[in-house]
């Protein structure tokens, strides 16, 4: 019976679903339509069942993945079609769709890890919950923290196991992040910490949003306030009233809070607007207006918040004086400005606010003159216009006399004149004048002599004055604004005076001095630049002054550099490093970001080359230019003589200590100075020619080739040597020399003709000379040539020098001249191929060979004094030349002798610095005649 129970109630319960679902199926209207969700893989769907939408409503889907599944939303498949999680669409038909979840992206993406976790000593859960995510790289995300009962959020850590950074905190219950690589998050919970409550009053709204929030104790929050269209945040307040915060304009919205107690705190918004309400109080017959007049009433007016107001207290009468204003003034408002008609209000407050008109106590009569005589037409120059005005007595009362200029007025202010301050500018065109007395003053224009000044500007802006033709008193000067539209730069003024050269001006504003008829005009552009003008000398003068300029692109810029006593101008110098001109005035173009430095130094000196004499010739210099060098250089001169003249000698400025008949001197300039090289004929003439293969590299020939000249009995040494590499060999001289040999010297007694042969290098013919760079510690300078082959006829015969430095000493020859020490004009014969190098040190002493009678004999190495090496033995040979002439020894500096034989070995110590050697010969003398003595013979 209870089954049959049962069974009837289920029927019943069944056909009730069904009659219900019969209904809302034959009442629903044709155009409503099913939307339906599937999944694929492990995650979660919104909405979660099937949905009805009316025909063209938008529906709203999204795909969540679930938590440690390992797959992410790959995308939508069926109706719904893109691999957006949060799709919006229009639903026009019944639709079906499946949420694809995967451990494979879709193609061309990635997915990023996200893993959320708790931790603390309080408890608490997130949402999503905690777990490893996958989403697709990009995708932004909104991660909020729920404290648990009794436990208190204390902020979020953010890291980037990527990277390897430092956990990020933040303080909020709802952490905000784009997957742009693999993130964890944790959610930490503390079991100590407070309630915060937020709320709000009025128009606008708060984040985070009001309500209650379990924090932890020290966490720091900031509370921002968004105002509603025309409202504004009046202030942060707490749960007693008390006020936290007021902002102090419009972005000054956000209030820093630390979480030590439980706390309430409350964003209070506000219309933003203000009233105001302005009267006027007139004494005795005093009369007197307020303008704007739409301020004036018995009704406040509304005023938006913040806005500015000006408004102004106008005499009516010449028997009327503003007395000053009352009410609810600024807090900053001086007495000066208490009495100045003028009053800017800001409204940050209701305010009631009087003007107070009075029967004057002091009297200003003003009036105009032009050229000295009473003249209406500059009556509308003038600001207040001519007249009688009353004022209270007081210093703090006074009036702003202004003269203006206005374009096409053939008038120029020049000064005021009359009742003026004791320290009252008269030609400045805006004076004030405290009225605590009585005052007249005169305003005085001209109109003969006044000279005209053009102001013009481009379409993207404007100038102040206005652009326009003035008249400006002689020796005053304009201030001139250029004021550039919206998105448009200052491209610098150009200025004309009479008929002289533009010059461009940067200064913006510019005090332009008017001496002379004067065109002005502004230039704009849309590309900015950053231009910079330096100098070497803070203290010279430069204009543009020094500092950055913000210029449009193609502004013409005019450089000016003055030398000051002690301070010369030198040259222009660009921002990359270039020297640009030595002019002081010149003028340069702004086409990118750079700038010029004005480079001063030492005085500047003008040095003047000249020539005289019979003979012809010119002067060489390595001064850059001759007519500006600075004080203290040194400047080399080398005359240079025609070929048919020789250099005789040097006059003029020159020092006390110049060889005057050397052709190359140097010269100290400490001033100006004169100086000519004087040249005569020549008695002959040398000619070098070079016959080389035109493939080959240039030999080295001195003289150089061609002719020159000579004073007769000269010494010449010529000298013609290959290029190194061995390309080519030198053949020797020929013509009035013939010699295989590349030096050769000779007396000029007549005319030479020489020529220096080069050819190709034939191996039975020739011997190759390799020098090779110097070994060991230190260094040298070769002459006459540096390291390399050279390639020569056999036999040709030449010397090797080795030019040493202070620091370096001679450890000998190395492969075909081992154990000889002369290093100055070493004799190399080139019957074979030869090699040598120097062996150099930086430890040693000096040699000094010295002769004692050299007319009858010569020593090995030649005298002289010697570098040599630490260590180094050397063998000295002495020789007679001439049989009248004998040996006598090798002596020391103090006369010791130290050897009788010709051959001496030395040993170099850097225990003895110094060693001298003295080989010493002399004439030959016939021993004296031996007489014998005894007892006479018995025969």
């Amino acid at each position: 019976m209870r089954k049959i129970r049962k069974y009837r109630i289920f029927l019943a319960i069944a056909g009730i679903l069904l009659f219900v679902a019969t209904v809302v199926i034959l009442l629903a209207p044709e155009d409503w339509y099913e939307v339906s969700l599937d999944i694929e893989g492990e995650g979660f769907v919104l909405p979660a069942t099937e949905l009805l939408y009316t025909s063209g409503a938008t529906a709203h889907v999204s795909a969540e993945p679930a938590p440690n599944s390992r797959q992410g939303f790959s995308g939508w498949r069926g109706d719904i079609t893109g691999n957006e999680d949060n799709v919006s669409f229009e639903v026009t038909r019944h639709m079906r769709a499946t949420a694809v979840f995967s451990d494979v992206p879709p193609p061309g993406q990635q997915f990023r890890s996200l893993n959320i976790a708790v931790s603390g000593t309080g408890a608490g859960a997130t949402r999503p919950e905690q777990g490893s995510y996958l989403h697709l790289e990009g995708k932004d995300l909104l991660v909020e923290a729920i404290p648990g009962t009794g436990s208190y959020f204390a902020g979020w850590l953010e890291s980037l196991p990527e990277h390897n950074t430092p956990a990020q905190p933040d303080a909020y219950l709802r952490h905000a992040l784009s997957m742009d690589q693999d993130i964890v998050l944790i959610a930490r919970f503390h079991s100590e910490g407070h309630r915060i409550m937020l709320e709000q009053e009025g128009p606008g709204a708060i984040t985070p949003e009001p309500g209650v929030y379990a924090l932890a104790k020290g966490l720091e929050w900031e509370l921002r306030a968004l105002p509603d269209p025309d409202c504004r945040l009046r202030h942060w307040e707490n749960e007693a009233g008390v006020i936290l915060h007021v902002p102090e304009d419009e972005e000054d919205t956000a209030l820093p809070v630390a979480v030590v107690s439980d706390a309430t705190y409350r964003a209070v918004f506000e219309k933003a607007e203000r009233e105001l309400l302005v009267r006027t109080l007139q004494e005795g017959k005093a009369r007197g207006r307020i303008e704007p007049a739409m301020y004036v009433g018995e009704t406040a007016k509304i005023i938006p918040y913040g806005q500015v107001v000006n408004i102004l207290a106008i005499p009516e009468n010449s028997d009327t004086a503003f007395a000053g204003w009352a009410g609810t003034l600024p807090e900053d408002l001086s007495n000066t400005q208490y009495l100045s008609p003028e009053l800017r209000l800001v409204m940050t407050e209701d305010r009631q606010i009087t003007a107070r008109f009075v029967e004057p106590q002091t009297r200003l009569t003003l009036q105009t003159l032009v050229d000295g005589k009473p003249d209406p037409r500059a009556d509308a120059l003038l600001s207040p216009v001519p007249g009688t005005y009353g004022f209270v007595r007081n210093a703090a009362a006074g009036i702003e006399l202004t003269a203006a200029m206005i374009p096409g007025s053939p008038l120029a202010f020049e000064c005021w004149e009359g009742d003026l301050p004791h320290n009252a500018d008269a030609k400045n065109s805006r004076i004030y004048l405290p009225m605590d007395v009585d005052r007249r003053v005169n305003a005085r224009f001209i109109e003969a002599g006044a000279i005209p000044v053009t102001l013009g500007c481009t379409d993207d802006g404007t100038t102040i004055p206005a652009p326009g033709r003035y008249t400006v008193v002689a020796g005053q000067s304009l201030m001139l604004e250029a004021v550039p539209e919206q998105d448009v730069f200052f491209g610098g003024w150009r200025v004309r005076r009479g008929n002289n050269a533009d010059v461009f001006y940067i200064e913006n504003p510019l005090s332009l001095p008017i001496e002379q008829a004067t065109e002005a005009s502004v230039m704009f552009g849309r590309q900015k630049l950053l231009f910079w003008v330096d100098t070497s000398d803070a203290e010279a003068e430069i204009r543009p002054a020094r500092g950055e300029y913000w210029l449009a692109k193609g502004t013409q810029v005019t450089l000016e550099a003055k030398s000051t006593p002690g301070r010369h101008f030198h040259y222009w110098e660009s921002s990359q490093g270039e020297k640009i001109s030595e002019n002081p005035i010149i003028q340069v173009q702004v086409d990118g970001d750079g700038g010029y430095a004005a480079r001063f130094g030492p005085p500047l000196y003008r040095l003047k080359l000249d020539t005289a004499g019979d003979g012809k010739g010119g002067i060489e210099t390595d001064a850059e230019n001759p007519s500006r060098i600075a004080h203290g250089s040194s400047v080399g001169l080398t005359a240079k003589a025609e070929p048919d003249a020789v250099f005789s000698h040097w006059e003029g400025d020159l020092p006390n200590t110049a060889d005057h008949y050397s052709p190359e001197i140097d010269l100290l300039m400490d001033g100006d100075k004169t100086i000519r090289a004087r040249f005569d004929i020549a008695d002959h003439q040398l000619t070098i020619t070079v016959t080389r293969p035109d493939t080959s590299t240039l030999p080295l020939i001195l003289p150089f080739q061609g002719t020159r000249g000579y004073r007769d009995g000269a010494e010449v040494a010529l000298a013609a040597f290959p290029p190194p590499g061995a390309e080519i060999t030198f053949t020797g001289w020929t013509g009035d020399i013939i010699s295989p040999s590349p030096e050769q010297p000779i007396i000029m007694d007549r005319d030479w003709r020489v020529a220096a042969t080069f050819g190709a290098p034939e191996k039975e013919n020739t011997a190759v000379l390799e020098l090779l760079p110097a070994s060991g510690p230190g260094n040298c300078r070769f002459l006459p040539v540096e390291p390399g082959r050279y390639s020569f006829l056999k036999g040709a015969a030449l010397k090797v020098s080795l030019i040493l430095p202070q620091d370096t000493f001679f450890a000998g020859w190395s492969h075909d001249y081992p154990g000889e020490i002369q290093y100055t004009g070493l004799p190399v014969m080139l019957d074979r191929d030869k090699t040598l190098g120097p062996v150099l040190s930086d430890q040693g002493a000096t040699l000094s060979i010295m002769l004692d009678g050299g007319e009858g004999g010569t020593v090995h190495p030649p005298p002289g004094v010697y570098r040599l090496a630490d260590g180094l033995e050397t063998e000295l040979t002495a020789e007679c030349t001439d049989d009248d002439w004998v040996f006598d020894g090798w002596f020391n500096a103090a006369g010791k002798r130290l050897s009788y034989r010709g051959r001496f070995t030395v040993k170099i110590s850097t225990l003895k610095p110094k060693t001298e050697m003295i080989a010493v010969f002399r004439r030959y003398q016939a021993p004296p005649e031996l007489v014998l003595c005894g007892r006479p013979s018995p025969y």
